[in-house]
């Protein structure tokens, strides 16, 4: 790579990308260290938009905006997305850190904190157990905006989620301290936000199999037709052209029953390699140019 200010770092063998990170940040001697993905394109002045809030020395973590663009480079309409960023930037007034967004975030050198063991979801562990332990202010500047190019296809979307999930329940034996009563409002939001969605498959299960044992009762056996056709509503919105409002809550409803079988299955590959960090990217179509969607969304 031809110039001055850019140096790449070679890694010969496979060990996981937060293992990697952490022998690479290991090598760079700046006093802030941005952190991003291969796929992911900036907007023009982000990197000087997110590094501005370091000259309030109490500030040591900042992420900015993630937005959703298909092959094209147009902006895609995810609700699930929409809420995840809305819920982000209501627990960052409060000052709660519950990982950033992976696509552009930026943590002082000196607070980086290594997990002691191996994980998945860097963009969870790392700015949390930085957080946790030095109890640095944070900050969140959506006029800093990255680009995150969809995974292009349901298949594609399975795998990255599974992933996720076994990453998600692998993390738990890192940020244990944060359930200790000085990090008690983290636990709660935690829990909240967090722990009550990667366990939603099996409530959704116990859900199941208990209004079937109770459906000889008039009022369960109306709830279990319920089930049954929002479960139907979402198997049609896995075939439904991805247009228009008329298919729209179909959609909906297959995004929610795809995340919770992905968790499912990460569930239990997780339980069968707890240490596997090791994962094939997710192949996804080149990407096209942002100008659109800047435009779109300022």
């Amino acid at each position: 790579m031809d110039h001055p200010h850019v140096r790449a770092v070679a890694f010969s063998e496979r060990r996981g990308k937060t293992r990697t990170l952490v022998d690479a940040v290991q090598q760079v001697d700046s006093d802030v260290i941005l952190f991003t993905d291969a796929t992911n394109q900036f907007e023009q002045d982000s990197i000087r938009h997110l590094v501005r809030h370091f000259a309030d020395p109490h500030t040591g973590i900042v992420t900015g905006k993630v937005a959703l663009i298909d092959e094209r480079g147009e902006p895609l309409e995810s609700v699930y997305w929409d809420i995840a960023m809305m819920i982000r930037r209501s627990e960052m007034r409060l000052g709660i850190m519950l990982g950033a967004n992976g696509p552009i975030y930026a943590i002082r050198r000196e607070l980086f904190v290594a997990p002691t063991s191996p994980v998945i979801n860097d963009d969870l562990v790392l700015p949390m157990l930085a957080h946790l332990r030095h109890g640095c202010g944070i900050a969140h500047d959506e006029t800093a905006r990255a680009y995150m190019l969809s995974s292009g296809g349901l298949t594609s979307e399975f795998r990255r989620r599974r992933r996720i999930g076994a990453g998600a329940f692998q993390s738990l034996t890192v940020l244990t301290e944060m359930f200790r009563w000085r990090h008690a409002k983290h636990a709660i939001a935690f829990t909240s936000h967090k722990l009550l969605r990667w366990i939603g498959p099996f409530l959704l299960v116990i859900l199941l199999l208990t209004n079937l044992a109770l459906a000889s009762d008039p009022v369960y056996r109306l709830f279990l037709w319920t089930q049954a056709a929002a479960y139907l509503l979402a198997v049609v919105g896995l075939f439904a052209p991805n247009r228009g409002h008329a298919t729209r809550f179909a959609r909906i409803a297959s995004s929610f029953l795809v995340l919770n079988l992905a968790l499912l299955a990460g569930f239990f590959r997780w339980v069968r390699h707890p240490q596997n960090v090791v994962w094939n990217p997710t192949v996804r179509p080149a990407p096209g140019k942002t100008p659109m969607v800047q435009q779109e969304l300022r």
